[in-house]
């Protein structure tokens, strides 16, 4: 029985990650807290064992299907910031705090601090 190649190990771990994008996509979409913690949570282990596959040399032909990936994860990062901002647009309303607004020349205001909110 032959053993599995480098380069199929790289193979397999791509699958998944897609696969876990998807899955991901799906939860944004459904506001499924919970399947967004574990997509997540999977993402950062297949990032570790695919660092650990690619700084041994395997996958090298995959430079394009990596980029596929890597703006599949950017389109997830805006819907989580999309949901995340929609929550707190609800919150908002629902509590009476003012939301940012739209300033006398149409330009965005955050308020006092103007910086950006990492926090989540």
């Amino acid at each position: 029985m032959s053993r599995p190649t480098r380069d199929s190990n790289v193979d397999a771990l791509l699958n998944r990650l897609e696969l876990v994008l998807c899955e991901e996509r799906r939860a944004l979409r459904a506001l499924d807290h919970d399947a967004v913690e574990d997509a997540a949570r999977q993402k950062l282990e297949l990032a570790e064992q695919l660092s650990r596959a690619l700084s041994d040399g395997e996958g090298l032909t995959e430079h394009e299907r990596l980029q596929r990936i890597r703006l599949g994860l950017v389109h997830n990062q805006l819907l989580l910031v999309h949901a995340r901002d929609a929550v707190r647009g609800v919150l908002g309303i629902l509590t009476g705090a003012a939301g940012p607004t739209y300033g006398p020349r149409g330009a965005r205001h955050l308020g006092a601090s103007g910086g950006l909110d990492t926090t989540g």
